[in-house]
């Protein structure tokens, strides 16, 4: 089956996580399809345009972190103001 790789690196199938290694980063495959399958017994495989992928399976959801809130993002930097001499004014 395809899958597409999130930006976690990891790719779903059937309620199963599977979490790309580390060495698998400099293929660049977020966002990318990959192949998940299933051998007869019962193994699973990961592999990208035929070359085999290392990976793990995570026992559960991973947590997604969540986006800073735009007012507080606002906060951390105060808005730019033109000085009074500045030609906009």
């Amino acid at each position: 089956e395809e899958r597409v790789v999130q930006s976690d690196w990891t790719a779903v199938c059937g309620n199963r996580w599977f979490q790309l290694d580390s060495v698998e980063q400099k293929r660049r495959l977020v966002k990318k399809k990959v192949m998940v399958c299933r051998l007869l017994n019962g193994t699973m495989q990961l592999q990208y345009q035929g070359h085999d992928l290392k990976w793990k399976e995570l026992p559960e959801r991973p947590v997604r972190m969540r986006a800073v809130e735009p007012e507080k993002a606002a906060k951390s930097k105060p808005a730019w103001r033109p000085k009074a001499d500045h030609p906009w004014r």
